[in-house]
């Protein structure tokens, strides 16, 4: 229960990085910043022993693979392709595993694949975790009503120093100090900030 609340168990914590692939670096919106957080998000989940699961969407494109500077391959981290928008797929669930109850996720698009994964996810009985600051669309509208419609499916929007700081708990946390340094530059400007004024103006 305290999952769904925000109160995370590293050792019942998985990642999932969604088909954060090159291809898609001029399209979607703040890619590199995005992709910046996600960084952030691998590099202090590893050292708080958070397992990290990765996705590439099927493509025959020269840029099919994840974005270089995630370094996933050097990472050892687990890539699975797909063809389904979703990430809850046979492979990933398996990556999972059994002992797995809440998901983090981020990547892209918002509202296509990190969508269907979040829902997916939520109606298996799974506490989900969207890092908004993390993932992004091609364009402001989808990227802000992806997020209102999980949200009221009751999936939690976060952000991913948010995230991190949940998973530690406690400033006597043993890797507190390595994290910190991993979050003491300034965020990325990833576009949260003017698409929520683009929501107020819709939505009055």
């Amino acid at each position: 229960m305290l999952a769904r609340y925000g109160y995370l168990n590293p050792l019942k914590t998985v990642l999932l990085v969604c088909d954060m692939q090159s291809k898609n670096r001029e399209a979607v919106d703040h890619f590199t910043q995005v992709a910046q957080n996600v960084r952030k998000l691998m590099d202090s989940v590893r050292l708080l022993g958070v397992k990290i699961i990765a996705t590439e969407h099927q493509s025959d494109s020269a840029n099919a693979h994840s974005a270089e500077e995630l370094n996933l391959y050097e990472r050892d981290v687990p890539i699975i392709e797909k063809t389904k928008f979703t990430m809850f797929v046979p492979e990933v669930q398996k990556a999972v595993g059994n002992e797995i109850k809440t998901i983090v996720l981020c990547g892209i698009e918002s509202h296509v694949c990190v969508y269907q994964t979040a829902v997916d996810f939520l109606t298996n009985g799974y506490n989900v975790h969207v890092v908004v600051d993390a993932s992004s669309s091609r364009s402001l509208t989808d990227r802000t009503y992806a997020y209102k419609q999980l949200a009221s499916y009751g999936a939690n929007l976060t952000t991913a120093e948010c995230i991190i700081y949940a998973l530690m708990r406690d400033s006597n946390h043993p890797k507190f100090e390595d994290v910190k340094q991993i979050f003491l530059e300034d965020p990325p400007d990833t576009g949260l900030v003017s698409r929520s004024k683009c929501s107020e103006q819709t939505d009055h």
